[in-house]
């Protein structure tokens, strides 16, 4: 059984498909590794030409800044509800900060299975070298592919 191969299926320069290199990107998203997605972004960026992988790059390093940032704000909330407490705590009033605690996990874990899910559907539209509209991030990433030409 062969597969057939689309005409428009580009290679990248280390020799896999273009659609491939994108869905690896975005599983390097769901896996947590951030690392390794920003090493293989970055490598899109750098010496990659085909248009439709560098967007697809900097649309995934939006995503993960945009999450990051989301679990970043949540996070902030228990360690100011704590700070109060302790300042409360040198006049003498006792305040319990579980309940609050307990609902920013529950929030940032939501949000971290969203981030997987987006990134999971994301990696699988990627494969056929086609992509999910999200016209905000859109927006940006356009932004992003533009600033060469004003340079």
């Amino acid at each position: 059984m062969r597969l057939k191969r689309g005409k428009n299926m580009q290679k990248t320069k280390i020799g896999i498909s273009a659609g491939c290199f994108g869905a690896v990107i975005y599983l390097a998203g769901v896996t947590g590794g951030l690392l390794l997605a920003v090493i293989l972004i970055g490598y899109v960026l750098l010496v990659e030409e085909n248009l439709w992988l560098r967007r697809c790059a900097v649309k995934a390093g939006a995503l993960l800044f945009i999450f990051s940032m989301y679990i970043l704000a949540i996070g902030l909330i228990p360690d100011a509800i704590n700070c109060i407490e302790s300042f409360l705590s040198v006049i003498r009033i006792n305040a319990n900060e579980v309940f609050i605690t307990n609902l920013t996990s529950a929030i940032v874990q939501a949000v971290q299975i969203w981030q997987k899910i987006l990134f999971l559907a994301l990696g699988l539209k990627a494969l056929n070298m086609s992509t999910i509209v999200m016209p905000g991030v859109e927006k940006f990433v356009d932004q992003c592919m533009n600033m060469n030409d004003k340079i």
